[in-house]
This record gives structure tokens, sequence and C-alpha cells, in this order.
């Protein structure tokens, strides 16, 4: 008997594989916590240049004296969307001391670059920019951390593929919700750039480690997958959606970020519940464990099953590039999301339209196929300019995003089935290191032209990388290949 023709006599979506499922799914709220919670733990507020000789100097106005004290040591900078002080530059006099009378006119011209600086406090209390002062020249240090987190996730997309099939699922899923717990912890309380980027790097690798496992398919019956391989980004989205929340009663990046990595202790209990997956043990040889799991399963499934059923039973005999894209997209609007018009806790409940795509999702794969839906989503993400039309972009490029995760776990043979997709996921992980630098590239290029930048990167890309998913394998209503064999012979 084929692995998947006893999946279906024991229940393709029975009580217990509905309770694994849930088990797997619960560590994707904190997936969707770690993988944006930059936006927030990396906030750039409003800042100006420390006044030298004004004690307590805030960036709120105190008095009248100090607003006169602001305006004759801050430049006023103009520009297209209007008049502001300068972030970075502030007047001096030849001894380098602030130009103020004590009418508060200005003695002159002369600028030079803030050493330090205060900032507005009525978004953010603090964050890692206004704790280590990431601004001016080193604004870019803000889009290395993220860079350091995605980079994270494509070394686990490597590490914790291959370590999933060498050492099982179950033994990957525990290592990384180890890892990820203590590196989010320690994070909160690294006082220096460089620590906290190496930790950010950790959490990011154990990311990857949760994503990429296929456990949670591999119990279910073949026409439950691919909705399931749906429904758990739903919790992502969960995530996303309670960070924004979290975010706004919570302003100090610190006690955000522990908050977000805390209750992830939890999990670690999941080495007692979660069992590893009988397909991967029988792909190993160690069919004594893979029947007792079995067993357990037709228990709580209560369906008859016997011993030589058991013993019958054997396993069944792309393109790299949009995969990257879909990645930069995914990650670049919700990066982007805290710099659109209004309270940024309020936009980034653009995640709200992630389910609705999940949804529809749903419901269309089983009908138009994976490789006409992938490549459709990718083309329709490129139309966003405003807000609104921000949001349809949104909803496909999570549509898209969901959609590639579907025909990576389908096309690939069970023997290294976490590996490719590790090595899938790797190539999405340089989209998720650049995006960070297009999202930010309005704040080199400036003005209108500034905020037309990313956009058009991000559109042109969703074109190509959408016509080229066209040469994807189709794996629509397919049984998934077991062996190299039946992978070699998918592709015919």
């Amino acid at each position: 008997m084929k692995f998947d023709d006893l999946l279906i006599h024991l229940g393709e979506f029975g009580s217990y594989q509905k309770r694994q499922y849930l088990l797997v799914c619960l560590p994707k709220i904190f997936t969707g916590f770690q993988m944006v919670i930059s936006v927030f733990i990396a906030g750039v507020p409003f800042h100006r240049g420390l006044i030298p000789g004004w004690e307590n100097d805030t960036y709120a106005i105190q008095s009248e004296r100090h607003q006169l004290y602001i305006n004759a040591s801050i430049p006023i900078v103009v520009e297209s969307t209007g008049s502001s002080y300068s972030q970075c530059d502030r007047y001096v006099r030849e001894g380098g001391e602030p130009l103020v009378e004590s009418n508060g006119s200005v003695l002159d011209l002369n600028t030079r670059e803030c050493e330090q600086w205060v900032y507005d406090q009525s978004i953010f209390q603090t964050t890692i920019v206004t704790q280590m002062d990431l601004v001016c020249d080193k604004k870019s240090y803000r889009s290395r951390a993220q860079m350091a987190f995605m980079g994270g996730v494509l070394v686990g997309s490597v590490v914790f593929g291959i370590l999933a099939d060498v050492l099982g699922r179950k033994t990957c899923i525990h290592i990384a919700l180890t890892l990820q717990t203590t590196s989010g912890l320690a994070a909160a309380f690294a006082l220096e750039y460089y620590s906290f980027c190496v930790l950010r790097l950790m959490n990011g690798t154990s990311n990857a480690g949760l994503m990429i496992n296929s456990v949670f398919t591999e119990i279910l019956g073949p026409s439950k997958r691919r909705w399931a391989s749906i429904l758990i980004m739903y919790f992502f989205t969960f995530g996303y959606i309670m960070l924004a929340g979290l975010a706004y009663l919570i302003r100090n990046w610190q006690y955000l970020e522990i908050a977000c990595s805390a209750p992830g202790a939890g999990f670690l209990t999941y080495w007692f519940i979660l069992p590893e997956s009988p397909r991967w043990l029988i792909a190993k040889g160690k069919k004594e464990k893979a029947k007792n799991i079995l067993m357990k399963i037709a228990k709580a499934n209560k369906v008859p099953l016997n011993e030589k059923m058991l013993d019958d039973v054997t396993l069944e005999n792309v393109k790299q590039t949009e995969r990257m894209v879909v990645s930069m997209m995914y990650y670049g609007l919700s990066l982007k999301s805290g710099n659109l018009n209004g309270d940024i806790h309020i936009n980034f409940l653009s995640g709200l339209v992630e389910i609705p795509a999940y949804s529809c999702l749903v419901w269309a794969l089983n009908r138009l196929g994976r490789r006409s839906l992938h490549s459709s989503m990718m083309t329709v993400a490129q139309q966003w300019i405003t807000i609104t039309l921000a949001m349809i972009g949104k909803f496909s490029a999570t549509a898209a995003f969901s959609t590639v995760y579907v025909v990576t776990s389908e096309i690939f043979p069970t023997v290294i089935r976490n590996a490719a997709m590790g090595g899938r996921s790797m190539c999405a992980r340089i989209g998720g290191m650049v995006a960070p630098y297009i999202a930010d590239l309005g704040d080199y290029v400036g003005g209108e032209m500034g905020q037309a930048v990313p956009l058009v990167t991000f559109g042109v890309s969703a074109i190509v990388a959408g016509c080229l998913s066209l040469f994807l394998l189709e794996t629509f209503n397919r049984k998934l290949p077991e062996t190299i064999e039946d992978g070699i012979n998918f592709a015919r």
C-alpha cells in the first residue's frame, strides 16, 4: 500500500492531524512578529540636532524662548512636500558654539553636522535608532540590521533544510523554536549595534527553520495538503496584525521585543508532544517508529488498522528568480507600510488584506492551477501607487508568496523535500535582504521621485517574475513524488 493511500484510509484530516496541525501553526504567530518587527523597533522618528547649551533639550517645544533657540540653531529645509527643520545640520560660529543672541537672532549662516540628536516621542518612545543614533550618516545602519535578519533567514534556509532531512523534522523544529526565543530575548538587551545585528541574524535563522519545515504536510492526506499549506499562513498574518496592537501599546522597543519573544518559551514543550514525520521515518528506514506513530493516528481517528497494512506500506515512487522577487515585493511592501501617509499603526493593519488573499487562494488553487495563478498574482502585484492600490499590491503579493510555497512543497520528492525547500527559500532571502534597501531608496533620492523609485522597482520586478513563473511545472492534481526517480519522472 502506498503511503498516501494509507493516509486516506486513516483519515486525511482526522482529529489527530488537526491537533498536530494546530501545534505547528501556533509558532507562525511569532514568526510573523519577528519578520516585520523592525518597522517598530527600528522606526525612525522625526529628529533634529541637540542644541548645545540648552539644558534638557527635547524635540517638543518647551517655551517661546526654546522655539527661538531652535529657529536660530537649526536650518530650515524646503522640499516639494513642505518645509521642516534640518535633521542632520545645525548653525555654528567659528568657535563651534550655537549662534544665538539673547533675542534669538542668527549671527551667522555656517553649518556643521550634528553630533547628538533629540527625537520626537509622539510615536516611538525609544527604538534602536534613537538609542544608537542611527540617523544621518548612519541611516544605512537601519537597513543593514534588517539585512542581517534576512541574511539569517538565508542561512537558516540552507542549514535547516539539510538538517531536517538528516536529523528529522521534529528535531529541527525544536532547535528553531529554542533559538527563536533565546535570540529574541537576548536582542532586547543588546545595547551595542553589532551585537544586536548578530542576534537578529540568529533570530532570522530560527525563523527559516520554522517556515520551511514540512512536518505538517507529511501527515495529511493528499487532498488536504494544498489548503493546509495556505491556512497555516493565517497564523503568520495574525502575528502581523497583533504586532500593530502590541506596538501601539508598547512604545519602548526593548519591552516590545520581550513581549514578542518571551511567550515562545511555551513551545519548548513541543519536544514531548510533537511527533516525528512518519513519512520521513519510512524514508530513513525506521519503520518501527513510523508504525507506532501511525497506530496512534489510527487510534485517535478511530480507524481500524492491522499490522499487515503497515508492513506493506511503501513510499510513492525550477526556477529561482520569481521566488526571490516574491519575497522582495512582500517584505518591501510590508516594510514600506510604515512610510505611507497616516498613523503607522493603522497603516500596519494593511496585513488584514492578507486574510482575503489567503481565503481566495484556498478557492482558486484547485480551480486555476498553481502556475497560472502565481503568474497572474505576480503581474497584478505591480499596480499600486496610492494607499488603496497598495492594498491591492499587498493582496497579490501575499497570494503569490503563498502559492510559491505550495508549489515548492509539491514539486520535490520526500527524501530531499526540506533541503530543496531550503535551497529555494535561500533565493527568496536574497530578495528579502534587498527589500529594506529598496524601501529606503526614497530617503536617499528625496522628493516625489524618491517616492516613485521603490514602487517602480517593485513593479517592474513583479512583471518580469510573473512572466518567468509561467515556465514552472504544474503540480495541480498530481501525487507528491517520494524518491529521486519519482522527481525525475515528475518533470517529464
